[in-house]
This record gives structure tokens, sequence and C-alpha cells, in this order.
């Protein structure tokens, strides 16, 4: 069966309660929200799913402390360089990111 999906939009959101209920500080749940996205990536590359959207970082987050914030700009850089160097290949679409 071909695999006829193009596109896969995701809202990244829980990262804080889901760190709150293990126990973990709000940073490790980020990091460990960026570890579920690099899986979700190598997982569209791997089924040639052209086009993947995540929703990371919404105007409310601006809010939220400057460690926060700095922390969460930092994941972002290392998850992009992380997937150039792993996934992408030659010839193939390079990703980009926009903030609105």
């Amino acid at each position: 069966m071909l695999n006829t999906l193009n596109h896969i939009a995701i809202i990244m959101d829980g990262n804080r309660r889901w760190a709150k209920k293990n126990e973990l500080n709000q940073i490790e749940g980020h990091r460990k929200g960026i570890e579920t996205a690099k899986f979700i990536a190598k997982y569209c590359g791997n089924q040639n799913i052209k086009e993947l959207t995540l929703y990371a970082f919404s105007m409310q987050n601006w809010k939220r402390s400057k460690v926060e914030i700095k922390s969460l700009l930092k994941l972002f850089s290392t998850f992009w360089l992380s997937l150039i160097v792993t996934i992408f290949l030659p010839g193939r679409v390079w990703p980009f990111c926009s903030i609105f």
C-alpha cells in the first residue's frame, strides 16, 4: 500500500505538565518534547512524508521566565542542527523555521 500522506502538523503542548507529573523540572519536559519531535521527524522522513509542521512556540510563551525562553530557543536551535546533520541528505529539501 502506498503512503499518500504528504503533511503532518502537530501542536507541541504539555511538556511542562509531563515534567511535573514525572517529577522533573520544566526544561527536562521541553527536552523530552524535542526528543519526541526528533523521533517524529525521522519517522516522516522514513515514510516519505514531505512536510512536517511543528507548532512549538506561541505568543503566550513569551510571557514565561527569561531563563525558560532562553532554554527553549537553545533547544530549538539544537533540534534543527541535529535534523540537518542526521536526517537531511544532499539533494533533499532543507528545512526552514518561521516565527510569526
